[in-house]
């Protein structure tokens, strides 16, 4: 069975959009479409509802964090710190999320945490260029 998926690549001065399926290990693109950046020109064409898009290079932080084996309540807390202080180095707003990671260093006793972080900045402009062409964000 073929399933399909769109994707968004939003760039400097224009948005690529490409519908595509996968087929067993293969996935083939059936559709691509160039979309203007201006607010005018965004209007028309297919909507947007179902897309999948992202953030890459200067948009997103990636870090590796070691911290202390804790419950989650506390590596909570602890990565709520961690996002402050980077943001604060930052210069503006961030989103972040976390996630465990199955490493753990036996020696010291500590976890691993992959942490990604963006400005909200970039965010919102995605949300912007999506919701003007009909389509909705999820998080």
């Amino acid at each position: 069975m073929a399933s399909k998926t769109r994707g968004l690549d939003l760039r400097a001065q224009d948005a690529l959009l490409v519908e595509g399926r996968k087929k067993g290990a293969v996935f083939q693109v059936v559709n691509c479409e160039l979309i203007a950046r201006d607010g005018k020109r965004l209007g028309g064409g297919t909507p947007l509802a179902g897309v999948v898009t992202g953030l890459s290079g200067r948009e997103l932080i990636l870090r590796y964090v070691r911290v202390p084996q804790v419950p989650d309540w506390q590596l909570a807390k602890l990565m709520e710190f961690e996002v402050d202080e980077i943001s604060g180095q930052a210069g503006g707003s961030l989103s972040a999320d976390y996630n465990l990671l199955p490493i753990a260093n036996e020696m010291t006793g500590e976890d691993t945490v992959l942490l990604a972080l963006a400005k909200d900045s970039h965010l919102e402009e995605q949300a912007r260029t999506i919701e003007t062409r009909k389509g909705s964000v999820e998080a």
